[in-house]
């Protein structure tokens, strides 16, 4: 938990479906990039590899191509974060939400997803704000 709140990241989410209100809706991240802490590697000194390429490898590069494809030909991308909120209510005070990882098919141009694991994933409080 520590490492979370100490990493800040900057992302993007797309919208995987948007049901009637009151029911589960489902966001995936279709961006994902580590800002701070930075991924070091001992090469030729110590090299920090969070976007620089070194020897053809970068931590957000390889981050980035594992939320947009399926490397391993498996049908599924080979990750998937996922927020849910049951329900959305933009216009609520706040809820709970749920992060957590989910299986998104590939491509992903016409992706679909579901959870993995409902129970494992970190549930969060959030509050909505009038601006």
């Amino acid at each position: 938990m520590r490492g979370i709140r100490t990493a800040l990241f900057a992302l993007a989410i797309a919208l995987v479906a948007a049901p009637a209100h009151g029911a589960l809706t489902a966001f995936r991240f279709t961006d994902l990039d580590l800002r701070d802490a930075h991924v070091y590697f001992n090469f030729l000194g110590c090299r920090d590899v969070t976007d620089n390429l070194i020897v053809g490898y970068s931590w957000n590069s390889d981050l980035q191509a594992s939320i947009t494809s399926d490397r391993d030909s498996s049908g599924d991308l080979d990750r998937s974060y996922l927020i849910l909120f049951d329900p959305l209510d933009p216009s609520g005070a706040g809820g709970t939400l749920r992060f957590g990882s989910g299986s998104c098919s590939a491509p992903i141009e016409a992706t679909t997803c579901a959870g993995d694991g409902f129970l494992a994933m970190t549930v969060v409080g959030y509050q909505n704000s009038a601006s």
